[in-house]
């Protein structure tokens, strides 16, 4: 598929368990891959305490599984609508607040767009 014309929209689906993004241009439409190739990316973080940096998507969930030691954030859509969007959580031994968090995530999004 060229992506040789201009978008004319994007749109993002955040999804509470995954995510995705699209592309509108004249005559079409197309989500776009943004991990190996699938078109969802999982809405986690896992910040890497040892690496001091944070994954996202299946690397985030992979990471986790295998036992790294961190920080695992999933489900980051129900913050939105909550009173917890004000406040802050510690990561890797930080206060971050919750609308940052939200900020990595989407940026991870459109940086993968």
């Amino acid at each position: 598929m060229s992506f040789s014309t201009p978008a004319r929209a994007c749109g993002i689906d955040f999804g509470t368990s995954n995510s995705t993004v699209g592309w509108l241009r004249p005559g079409q439409d197309s989500l776009l891959p943004l991990e190996d190739g699938k078109i969802t990316l999982p809405s986690v973080i896992f910040f890497n305490t040892e690496e001091r940096r944070p994954v996202y998507g299946r690397l985030a969930l992979h990471e986790y599984l295998e036992g790294y030691e961190g920080r695992l954030m999933r489900s980051l859509k129900s913050l939105l609508g909550s009173k917890l969007l004000k406040s802050e959580t510690t990561v890797l031994g930080s206060a971050l607040p919750f609308k940052d968090l939200l900020g990595f995530f989407i940026g991870e999004l459109k940086k993968r767009a």
